[in-house]
C-alpha cells in the first residue's frame, strides 16, 4: 500500500467532497466596511461580520481531530491522523463580484500509524489539487465554494483585517489500493491579508 493513500483520502475529502448543487452567488458586491462603522477594523470571530474580499496569502494548514479507519482483506485498523504545511507560496483572491480564485502551491506534511508503523510524508499541493478557482457565497460564519468539483462549506473561524482562518469538515470514504478507507476530521487554514 502507498505511503500517501492516508493524505489522498484527506485531500480527496476536502476537494471532491461536494454536492453537486449549484449555489446562487448574490449579484451585490460585498460591503468594503461591512460592519458599518467608522473605525476601520472588521469584527474577529465567526459571526456575520468581517469582509472575505481581497487577497489571501496561505501561512498555515492543519489537520484537526482527525482519524483514519483502514479495511482490507479482513483486517481492520484505525489512526490518528495529523500534519501541517509549509513552505508556503500559495494566494487566493476572493473578488467582490462573488467569484475566487488560487494560484501556487505548498508543502503539506502528513502524520499516521500503520500497523504500528509511524509514518510521516510530505506532499506538495498546487492550487489545481485544492481550492482552484469558482464563485463563493457567505452566510454568517459559513462559506460556500463552488468550482467544477462542486461546493465546499467552510467554517470561518477567525476574520479580521489581516486575518482569515477557515475550517472544512472531513469525512470520505475511498477504497485505494483495495484498502477502504474512511477519513473524518477536519482541515484548518490560515491566511493572512497580503
Amino acid at each position: 500500500m502507498k505511503k500517501l493513500l492516508v493524505f489522498l483520502v484527506v485531500l480527496a475529502g476536502f476537494t471532491t467532497s461536494c454536492s453537486n448543487e449549484e449555489v446562487v452567488v448574490p449579484e451585490t458586491p460585498v460591503s468594503e466596511n461591512p460592519d458599518g462603522d467608522d473605525d476601520g477594523e472588521d469584527t474577529q470571530g465567526g459571526d456575520e461580520e468581517g469582509n472575505l474580499v481581497g487577497t489571501w496569502d496561505l501561512t498555515g494548514t492543519e489537520l484537526i481531530d482527525s482519524t483514519a479507519e483502514f479495511s482490507t482483506m479482513g483486517l481492520t485498523g484505525t489512526s490518528d491522523v495529523t500534519g501541517n504545511g509549509k513552505d508556503f507560496d500559495f494566494q487566493v483572491v476572493i473578488g467582490d463580484d462573488g467569484n475566487f480564485s488560487s494560484s501556487g502551491e505548498f508543502t503539506q506534511v502528513v502524520n499516521y500509524t500503520l500497523l504500528t508503523q509511524e509514518e510521516s510524508e510530505e506532499i506538495t499541493i498546487s492550487s489545481d489539487d485544492i481550492l482552484s478557482s469558482g464563485t463563493w457565497v457567505r452566510d454568517g460564519n459559513k462559506v460556500t465554494l463552488n468550482n467544477d468539483a462542486g461546493s465546499d462549506d467552510l467554517e470561518i473561524i477567525e476574520i479580521s483585517d489581516t486575518t482569515l482562518i477557515l475550517q472544512a469538515p472531513l469525512d470520505e470514504e475511498r477504497t485505494v489500493d483495495e484498502v477502504d478507507v474512511r477519513v473524518q476530521g477536519n482541515l484548518e487554514l490560515t491566511f493572512t491579508k497580503a
